[in-house]
């Protein structure tokens, strides 16, 4: 009979998929103080409720945070989800709180007056009380990652076809297979990455257990003093009615409290119950045995993932006789010693043996499968020689460069400081811009349900209990009719909607012909105008042009703008501020002042270096995906100096001020300045009009204002924004920051239970 392997490595296409997989990463951590103290906080309201969140949850302990990611297509967009809610965790906990880096605690001096997750399910919260009388509390306060995986469906039904065994036979052959090979090769993890050496005596006196004869170990969280039950259970390994028959039985025989209680490395997962497993067939399986990679920021190692992910293939695919000949109870036995081994201590050389064959065995069928990342190459020859050198182990690294609980604290205070570094960013969403970033991490926060659609299209899915919304660009949703965007993208149509609405605009002509429109050069000569294209964004092709007396300047200004559109619009230059007005749903939540590109002498640098200095601003960068846009030195921007006298190499008196752009758009190199608590009802009320005349549930109307504060100003509305930028109101230049993201959840979400 064809092996399986042999069936796969004669085919391509399956060769290719067999190397691919769905993932999911569960990560614990404690919250802990400055000084590696476990804080007695609840929880943090912030997250929202625990009965609903699919991200951000508690494990054992009102203390202890669990991460959760979404299934991913593939082991690095996993990573990137873990990335995001990690960063958003560390976000938005209390100052002084930090995420504890380490599987083990290393301070239980408040042990007693530590909560068990204080939820709203009595089920739930009577197995922590259980598992907390069973095991005891400090063994409950242990954190580490588990590892969802499961193949391709895909792979499977293609090799299902070409090997003529029932799919879902095939799935439990090869999960099963998995599990059972990893517990005999689990001690060689251990050696290679664990990092849970040491506890405080309180943890041994909890577990009613002598410490360790050894100071620091490699692994007590997978030895006896981590997660074993009590008694033991040993479930089939070759056939899933026996082991899900023995689970059912361990439950009834009050050997463990639900099914959930059984502890192993690996965890066959497909339903709610174990009886499930045989109705609907193993879907995945759980690798529980992962400690805290406290060299990782997000607490995982990505290398170290690659090597579990090659080596599930590995074993899945292989024949057993070509496999390790180690029985369960001597790899039990070898688990055990190696965990319990010094940190430091080399591996036997009956196991170096082992470990040696095994990792030669996998390089060689990676390099057969020609299917596996470099990457994933790399760890495999990594690890073979860290199986000759401890000093490449993690175990090793870990009592070298972490002596004690203060050392682990600094990183992890450090961790926190990285992730609040990253300001507006979303880590691992910076593909998107600002708008639609801040819009994921107030929906992750909240617990509402993220799907990517299209990156490159700024395409997003929410769900909310079973409510489920797209989002386009951060505010383009199914509250704005189809119409209503592309009335606001032709600025002709705009301004004769808002003039019947009996809202100012200003006056003006179009032109659908570039010597026409030059032709009537007379009509504004003197004059200040504003040339625009009929339709355009970011403040591309338009012109402001004061006083315009020379020909040639207007000649430039229509030629540019008609490269933008077949029609341009020549318009009188209202004097005044301008000022967006951002309406939601008819209301104004937030009023910006822009002002225009522009730079401030200090007496000694030119407006080149002055520029230059500015755009160092962190919020500054290029297109969106920065709040502020980088001031440009074009022939636009030197233009503009020339009409002030000025070059790009004058050096400016202290104070003196040169205009790099006169239109005010940030995406030109304006500056943004939350105005919301000045600004005039009476003008607030005017935008809401213009909105409503529009109809458009979310708008951004940019209005020219003589006096803000004054409810008679003279006004007059110059464009109307569909899908208007939220970011410069998210991180204005100077006043408060005005989190529309979360007014626009609420609007999707009404039945949203808590407080934004």
């Amino acid at each position: 009979m064809t092996s399986l392997l042999q069936v796969v490595l004669n085919n391509k296409r399956l060769q290719e998929d067999a190397s691919k997989g769905d993932f999911g990463i569960e990560r614990e951590s404690l919250r802990v103080n400055e000084k590696g103290h476990i804080v007695e906080t609840s929880h943090p309201s912030s997250f929202g409720s625990r009965d609903y969140h699919p991200y951000i949850q508690t494990d054992f302990a009102e203390s202890q945070i669990e991460i959760i990611t979404p299934t991913a297509s593939s082991l690095d967009e996993c990573l990137n989800w873990l990335n995001a809610i990690t960063q958003i965790v560390e976000e938005n906990l209390s100052d002084g709180e930090l995420l504890w880096p380490v599987s083990m605690p290393y301070d239980l001096s408040n042990m007693e007056s530590l909560k068990v997750a204080q939820l709203s399910s009595k089920d739930q919260q009577a197995y922590r009380e259980h598992l907390e009388k069973r095991y005891g509390k400090a063994r409950q306060l242990v954190s580490g990652v588990h590892l969802n995986f499961s193949f391709k469906n895909e792979f499977l039904a293609h090799l299902s076809q070409k090997t003529q065994i029932n799919l879902k036979d095939l799935s439990h052959r090869l999960y099963m297979q998995v599990a059972k090979y990893y517990q005999r090769y689990e001690w060689l993890l251990i050696y290679l990455y664990a990092a849970s050496p040491e506890a405080p005596d309180a943890y041994y006196q909890s577990c009613r257990m002598k410490a360790p004869n050894e100071k620091k170990v490699k692994a007590l969280r997978m030895s006896s003093y981590g997660y074993v039950n009590r008694p033991s259970i040993l479930l089939d390994e070759d056939h899933l009615e026996k082991y899900v028959r023995q689970l059912e039985d361990a439950v009834i025989e009050g050997k463990i409290a639900q099914e959930r209680e059984y502890y192993s490395a690996i965890r066959l997962r497909g339903g709610d119950s174990a009886r499930e497993l045989l109705e609907s067939g193993i879907r995945y399986i759980e690798c529980r045995h992962i400690d805290n990679d406290p060299f990782s920021p997000n607490g995982v190692n990505r290398s170290q993932l690659l090597f579990l992910q090659a080596l599930f293939v590995y074993l899945a695919l292989s024949d057993p006789k070509d496999l390790t000949s180690l029985t369960r109870e001597k790899a039990s036995q070898w688990i055990e010693e190696v965990a319990l081994s010094k940190a430091s201590a080399s591996l036997p050389r009956e196991l170096y043996q082992e470990g040696e064959r095994l990792l030669v065995d996998l390089l060689a069928f990676m390099e057969k499968m020609a299917s596996f990342s470099p990457d994933s190459l790399r760890e495999v020859k990594r690890n073979l020689e860290a199986i000759k050198d401890v000093s490449l182990t993690r175990p090793y690294r870990m009592t070298k460069e972490l002596l004690n609980k203060e050392a682990i604290a600094a990183l992890a205070l450090k961790y926190k400081n990285f992730y609040r570094s990253q300001s507006f960013a979303l880590l691992s969403f910076t593909d998107f811009e600002l708008s639609t970033q801040a819009l994921i991490k107030d929906a992750i926060q909240a617990g509402i349900a993220v799907e990517v659609l299209d990156a490159r299209d700024q395409f997003i899915s929410l769900s909310f209990k079973g409510h489920q919304e797209w989002v386009k660009n951060g505010n383009m949703t199914s509250l704005d009719s189809y119409i209503s965007p592309l009335a606001m993208d032709n600025k002709l149509v705009t301004k004769k909607i808002l003039d019947k609405a009996g809202l100012r605009v200003p006056k003006g002509a179009s032109y659908e012909s570039f010597d026409e429109a030059l032709a009537n050069f007379n009509r504004y000569q003197g004059q200040s105008i504003v040339i625009k294209p009929k339709d355009t964004n970011f403040g591309q092709g338009i012109h402001m042009l004061e006083n315009i007396t020379d020909r040639s300047y207007y000649k430039a200004a229509l030629k540019d703008a008609f490269t933008y559109s077949s029609q341009v619009l020549v318009e009188e230059w209202v004097k005044g501020i301008e000022y967006r007005f951002f309406v939601l749903n008819g209301r104004v939540e937030a009023v910006l002042r822009r002002d225009p590109a522009q730079v401030m002498g200090d007496g000694k640098s030119t407006v080149e270096e002055l520029i230059d200095q500015k755009n160092q601003h962190p919020y500054r960068g290029k297109g969106h995906l920065a709040p502020l846009v980088s001031i440009e030195k074009g022939q636009e921007e030197r233009d503009n100096l020339e009409k002030q006298g000025l070059t790009l190499k004058t050096v400016l008196a202290k104070g003196q001020v040169a205009y790099l752009r006169f239109n005010s758009n940030i995406s030109t190199g304006g500056e943004s300045v939350d105005v919301t608590d000045l600004a005039a009802k009476n003008l607030k009320d005017l935008a809401s009009q213009a909105a409503k005349a529009m109809n458009a549930y979310v708008c951004g109307v940019d209005m020219i204002v003589q006096n803000l504060e004054d409810e008679n100003s003279s006004y007059a509305i110059i464009e109307c924004n569909y899908n208007p930028m939220m970011s410069m109101h998210l991180y204005p230049s100077q006043g408060k920051s005005r989190r529309l993201t979360r007014k626009i959840l609420a609007n999707l979400f009404p039945e949203y239970p808590d407080k934004w």
